[in-house]
């Protein structure tokens, strides 16, 4: 006689169940991977924007030393108003003409000019004449409250 086996056959759950873990491991690296990145770009993005400030506001402060500095060069023609006298410190001040030369005077006022160098002034002296301040060097028109 002869006996036939029966083997019962059981699903194998085993390797899918590897499968699947192995695929959700590999979901969460590239997850983890993808997160990095993105948060190393943001970092990159804030640094590039902090030193794009950084230039501008130098390259802000850079130009405004060079046009004081090159708008020293000329003298500055004075606007008269009925309220402040022309020798006065206050005056209102013009734009140098297009065609002025460098160290040179107002036409109108002579003792207003571009000076080749500065040189440290005092308030002008308190000797007075019935009022009126005296003049000459230590006085001059113009002089140090101008």
């Amino acid at each position: 006689m002869i006996k036939q086996r029966t083997h019962s056959i059981r699903p194998r759950f085993g390797n899918a169940l590897i499968l699947v873990v192995g695929i959700l491991v590999l979901l969460v690296l590239v997850a983890t991977a993808f997160i990095t990145r993105t948060q190393s770009g943001r970092v990159t993005a804030v640094a590039q924007r902090d030193v794009a400030k950084i230039n501008d506001r130098a390259r802000t402060i850079a130009t405004q030393v060079a046009d004081e500095t090159a708008l020293s060069l000329f003298a500055k023609p004075i606007v008269v108003t009925n309220q402040i006298p022309a020798s006065s410190a206050n005056t209102r001040r013009g734009e140098p003409r297009s065609d002025a030369l460098r160290y040179s005077h107002d036409s109108t006022y002579p003792f207003n000019y571009a000076p080749y160098e500065v040189i440290p002034w005092t308030n002008p002296p308190d000797d007075t004449i019935a009022g009126i301040p005296s003049l000459g060097p230590m006085n001059p028109i113009g002089g140090p409250s101008f």
